[in-house]
Protein backbone atom coordinates (compact mmCIF):
# COMPACT_ATOMS: atom_id res chain seq x y z
CA UNK A 1 0.00 0.00 0.00
CA UNK A 2 2.87 2.38 0.85
CA UNK A 3 4.40 1.72 -2.57
CA UNK A 4 1.07 2.58 -4.27
CA UNK A 5 0.73 5.83 -2.30
CA UNK A 6 4.34 6.74 -3.07
CA UNK A 7 3.81 5.97 -6.79
CA UNK A 8 0.63 8.10 -6.82
CA UNK A 9 2.46 10.98 -5.10
CA UNK A 10 5.35 10.62 -7.57
CA UNK A 11 2.97 10.79 -10.57
CA UNK A 12 1.16 13.84 -9.17
CA UNK A 13 4.48 15.62 -8.59
CA UNK A 14 5.52 14.91 -12.21
CA UNK A 15 2.26 16.44 -13.47
CA UNK A 16 2.82 19.49 -11.29
CA UNK A 17 6.39 19.80 -12.52
CA UNK A 18 5.36 19.63 -16.17
CA UNK A 19 2.96 22.53 -15.64
CA UNK A 20 5.79 24.75 -14.36
CA UNK A 21 7.84 24.65 -17.55
CA UNK A 22 9.03 28.15 -18.42
CA UNK A 23 8.54 29.16 -22.02
CA UNK A 24 11.00 31.45 -23.72
CA UNK A 25 9.45 34.71 -24.88
CA UNK A 26 8.39 34.69 -28.53
CA UNK A 27 9.91 37.05 -31.07
CA UNK A 28 7.74 38.83 -33.62
CA UNK A 29 7.92 37.03 -36.94
CA UNK A 30 5.44 38.70 -39.29
CA UNK A 31 2.01 40.24 -39.58
CA UNK A 32 -0.47 39.46 -42.34
CA UNK A 33 -3.21 41.73 -43.64
CA UNK A 34 -6.04 40.96 -46.02
CA UNK A 35 -6.28 43.86 -48.45
CA UNK A 36 -8.92 44.80 -51.00
CA UNK A 37 -6.54 46.01 -53.74
CA UNK A 38 -3.06 44.48 -53.82
CA UNK A 39 -1.55 47.01 -56.22
CA UNK A 40 -2.73 50.00 -54.15
CA UNK A 41 -1.73 48.47 -50.81
CA UNK A 42 1.70 47.24 -51.93
CA UNK A 43 2.47 50.64 -53.40
CA UNK A 44 1.34 52.40 -50.19
CA UNK A 45 3.47 50.19 -47.91
CA UNK A 46 6.47 50.77 -50.17
CA UNK A 47 6.10 54.52 -50.63
CA UNK A 48 4.71 55.54 -47.24
CA UNK A 49 6.35 53.04 -44.84
CA UNK A 50 9.46 52.12 -46.83
CA UNK A 51 8.84 48.38 -47.25
CA UNK A 52 10.25 46.45 -50.20
CA UNK A 53 8.79 43.33 -51.80
CA UNK A 54 10.62 40.08 -51.02
CA UNK A 55 8.45 37.80 -53.15
CA UNK A 56 4.96 37.41 -54.51
CA UNK A 57 2.57 34.62 -55.38
CA UNK A 58 -0.60 34.71 -57.41
CA UNK A 59 -3.13 31.97 -58.03
CA UNK A 60 -5.97 33.32 -60.17
CA UNK A 61 -7.70 29.94 -60.21
CA UNK A 62 -7.95 29.89 -56.40
CA UNK A 63 -8.58 33.65 -56.27
CA UNK A 64 -5.69 35.01 -54.22
CA UNK A 65 -2.44 36.89 -54.47
CA UNK A 66 0.21 37.36 -51.79
CA UNK A 67 3.13 39.76 -51.47
CA UNK A 68 5.70 39.41 -48.71
CA UNK A 69 7.32 42.70 -47.73
CA UNK A 70 10.10 43.68 -45.38
CA UNK A 71 11.53 46.84 -43.85
CA UNK A 72 14.33 46.33 -41.37
CA UNK A 73 13.29 43.43 -39.17
CA UNK A 74 9.55 43.88 -39.82
CA UNK A 75 7.96 41.34 -42.16
CA UNK A 76 4.50 41.98 -43.58
CA UNK A 77 2.37 39.69 -45.71
CA UNK A 78 -0.31 41.32 -47.84
CA UNK A 79 -3.06 38.98 -49.03
CA UNK A 80 -5.77 39.78 -51.56
CA UNK A 81 -8.55 37.18 -51.68
CA UNK A 82 -11.45 37.11 -54.10
CA UNK A 83 -14.67 37.78 -52.19
CA UNK A 84 -13.14 39.81 -49.37
CA UNK A 85 -15.64 41.95 -47.46
CA UNK A 86 -14.39 45.17 -45.88
CA UNK A 87 -15.13 45.86 -42.20
CA UNK A 88 -16.76 49.17 -43.17
CA UNK A 89 -19.29 47.30 -45.33
CA UNK A 90 -20.16 44.99 -42.43
CA UNK A 91 -20.49 47.91 -40.01
CA UNK A 92 -22.43 50.17 -42.36
CA UNK A 93 -25.78 49.85 -40.52
CA UNK A 94 -24.27 49.52 -37.03
CA UNK A 95 -24.16 52.26 -34.37
CA UNK A 96 -21.24 54.71 -34.62
CA UNK A 97 -18.16 53.38 -32.85
CA UNK A 98 -19.03 49.70 -33.45
CA UNK A 99 -15.99 47.47 -33.99
CA UNK A 100 -15.38 43.95 -35.21
CA UNK A 101 -13.62 41.57 -32.85
CA UNK A 102 -10.09 40.69 -33.87
CA UNK A 103 -7.32 42.73 -35.44
CA UNK A 104 -7.32 46.37 -34.34
CA UNK A 105 -3.86 47.75 -35.10
CA UNK A 106 -0.20 46.86 -35.18
CA UNK A 107 2.71 48.89 -33.92
CA UNK A 108 6.31 49.49 -34.86
CA UNK A 109 9.09 51.29 -32.99
CA UNK A 110 10.94 53.86 -35.09
CA UNK A 111 14.11 55.87 -34.62
CA UNK A 112 14.06 59.44 -35.89
CA UNK A 113 10.41 60.07 -35.04
CA UNK A 114 10.52 63.66 -36.39
CA UNK A 115 11.91 62.45 -39.73
CA UNK A 116 9.16 59.84 -39.89
CA UNK A 117 6.54 62.51 -39.22
CA UNK A 118 7.94 64.76 -41.98
CA UNK A 119 8.00 61.81 -44.38
CA UNK A 120 4.42 60.75 -43.54
CA UNK A 121 3.20 64.32 -43.98
CA UNK A 122 4.98 64.63 -47.34
CA UNK A 123 3.27 61.41 -48.48
CA UNK A 124 -0.08 62.77 -47.27
CA UNK A 125 -0.58 59.79 -44.96
CA UNK A 126 -4.03 59.41 -43.45
CA UNK A 127 -3.41 60.23 -39.77
CA UNK A 128 -5.82 58.85 -37.18
CA UNK A 129 -5.62 61.46 -34.46
CA UNK A 130 -2.63 63.52 -33.44
CA UNK A 131 0.81 62.74 -32.09
CA UNK A 132 0.50 61.90 -28.40
CA UNK A 133 3.13 61.43 -25.71
CA UNK A 134 2.90 58.46 -23.37
CA UNK A 135 2.97 59.86 -19.81
CA UNK A 136 4.97 56.89 -18.49
CA UNK A 137 7.67 56.43 -21.15
CA UNK A 138 7.52 60.05 -22.35
CA UNK A 139 7.79 58.68 -25.90
CA UNK A 140 5.66 59.97 -28.76
CA UNK A 141 3.35 57.89 -30.91
CA UNK A 142 1.03 58.39 -33.85
CA UNK A 143 -1.41 56.25 -35.84
CA UNK A 144 -1.72 56.22 -39.64
CA UNK A 145 -4.23 54.28 -41.72
CA UNK A 146 -3.38 52.26 -44.81
CA UNK A 147 -5.65 52.27 -47.91
CA UNK A 148 -7.97 49.70 -46.26
CA UNK A 149 -8.20 51.65 -43.01
CA UNK A 150 -5.87 49.33 -41.06
CA UNK A 151 -4.22 51.22 -38.21
CA UNK A 152 -0.45 51.29 -37.94
CA UNK A 153 0.91 52.86 -34.77
CA UNK A 154 4.44 54.24 -34.83
CA UNK A 155 6.21 54.51 -31.47
CA UNK A 156 9.27 56.66 -30.86
CA UNK A 157 12.29 54.53 -29.83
Amino acid sequence: MKKQVFFLFFCISLVGYSQEIKLSPPEASFSALIVTDMKTSAQWYQEVLGFHILNETENAERGFSIKNLKHGEVHLELIEIRGTISPSALLEDQPKGSRLAGFFKFGMKVSGFDAWMSHLQSKEANFHGDVVTDPVSEKRMVIVKDPDGNRIQLFEK
